[in-house]
């Protein structure tokens, strides 16, 4: 199963130290190399993340159509563009990404997309975390994730849908 990751899912792992919950649920992840020049800035805050991402389950590469992840710019940022665009190139099963117009950008171009919540579902339907809303709550309270409510409660939703 090929995925690739945009940067909010993986920094927002890295930085409550569950970025194992990745390896657990995919194997291999791979992420472009803009993607892996921005979750860098995180070790200004003490994340060690070449020690974290710099493992044989993360794999950085470059996109290799420029043409086209030039032509997202103007609809998302530069991560955002070169794991869409290097999703399409690996013909990726999922791409990993937060951001709404990304993930707009990703289903019109046919590639399934899920974001940090549904990460931390999958990782409690597999018993691999405890309490994904603790968690969820916790990035949330901590300002490291912006949830809207409408997502939120789609979230609740999915957690009481396993626990049943």
């Amino acid at each position: 199963m090929i995925i690739v990751s945009d940067t909010s899912p993986i920094s927002a792992l890295l930085k409550c130290n569950q970025i194992h919950l990745l390896h657990s649920l995919y194997s291999t992840i791979i992420i472009p190399t803009k993607v892996f020049d921005e979750l860098l800035v995180l070790e200004k805050a003490g994340v060690n993340v070449r020690g974290d991402l710099k493992k044989s389950w993360v794999k950085i590469l470059a996109p290799k159509d420029e043409i086209r992840v030039k032509s997202f710019y103007n609809l998302v940022d530069e991560g955002e563009a070169e794991a869409i665009v290097l999703a399409l190139e690996l013909h990726a099963e999922l791409l990993l990404m937060d951001d709404l117009a990304g993930r707009e950008l990703a289903k019109e171009n046919g590639l399934a997309t899920k974001g940090l919540l549904g990460i931390l579902v999958e990782a409690e339907k597999k018993k691999l975390l405890p309490d994904a809303k603790r968690l969820a709550d916790e990035l949330r309270d901590n300002g490291i994730i912006w949830v809207s409510e409408r997502v939120y409660e789609v979230f609740l939703n999915a957690l009481k849908n396993i626990r049943r």
